[in-house]
């Protein structure tokens, strides 16, 4: 590898694939049909492009540098699209799938672009650092993002490659993040703004444990009332509430908030 290349891919975050071989194993990880649209977004060298051109798929390989996207047209010239883009901005066609090794700086770009912009994929599968993965999956601490695409999108987190599989070899472990759309959603999409709205405004509040968090949301009675019925403790701590305990509460909200205060909270306006 050219000092010239190796320069431009670290300021790309960019960590192919050492071989082929790790292209392959993302793709079963997809469960790719043949025939399927499949974006490659980040192809880089196209060994994840391949891959998917072995299982079948339609492949739309979307790569920004000039330089790889040559190559990549040369070398699938006929068997895939080769789009000279930025991953954040190039259309999307649906119904597609993502499968992707995308440059690691521009993985939150790429989680708004997939889980907030229509059209959303049917399917991603994503090399990530693993943190990050943990992160979006709503492992450990919860954030705004994970809460927010969790009605409508189901996680969960695969570790199937080290370090040492990448060039340039990353500081960081690596997991893959596979993302699904819910065959029937826990909320409707009318509920998406409220949703967004009590998540943030739960998260954003300095109070670590949750009934404080959640103060403007139910009274001090009816936390008391709600905890019992999650079996949570009624001091439990923000940190410690599940997805499934931050729906049931936005639920109860949804019933029995006062009219002014319900009609905020579907609007999507802070309280």
């Amino acid at each position: 590898m050219s000092g010239r290349r190796s320069r431009t891919r670290a300021r790309l975050a960019q960590n192919l694939f050492a071989d082929e071989r790790s292209a392959a194993t993302l793709v079963r990880i997809a469960r790719i049909a043949p025939g399927e649209r499949v974006y490659d977004l980040g192809a880089g060298a196209g060994a994840v492009t391949a891959a998917l051109l072995a299982a079948g798929a339609r492949v739309v390989a979307v790569e920004r540098d000039p330089n790889l996207a040559r190559k990549l047209q040369a070398r699938f010239a006929g068997r895939a699209e080769i789009v000279e883009g930025d991953l954040r901005t190039t259309p999307l066609a649906a119904p597609f799938k993502v499968v992707a090794n995308a440059p690691f700086n521009a993985t939150a770009d790429l989680m708004r672009r997939l889980l907030e912009a229509a059209p959303t994929p049917a399917s991603a599968t994503l090399v990530l650092q693993r943190e990050a993965a943990r992160r979006y999956a709503g492992q450990g601490r919860p954030t705004a993002q994970a809460l927010e695409a969790q009605p409508w999108f189901a996680f969960d987190v695969a570790l199937p490659f080290t370090r040492y599989d990448f060039t340039p070899v990353p500081a960081v472990e690596i997991a893959v993040l596979k993302i699904a759309q819910k065959c029937v959603p826990d909320l409707c999409d009318d509920d998406r703004d409220a949703w967004r709205a009590f998540v943030r405004h739960g998260l954003a509040r300095p109070q670590a444990d949750a009934r404080r968090a959640l103060r403007g949301f139910v009274s001090n009675l009816q936390w008391r009332r709600l905890a019992a019925d999650l079996g949570l403790p009624t001091d439990v701590l923000r940190a410690e509430l599940a997805y499934e305990d931050w729906l049931s509460i936005f639920r109860f909200v949804r019933r029995h908030a006062p009219p002014r205060r319900l009609a905020r909270i579907r609007s999507g306006r802070p309280l």
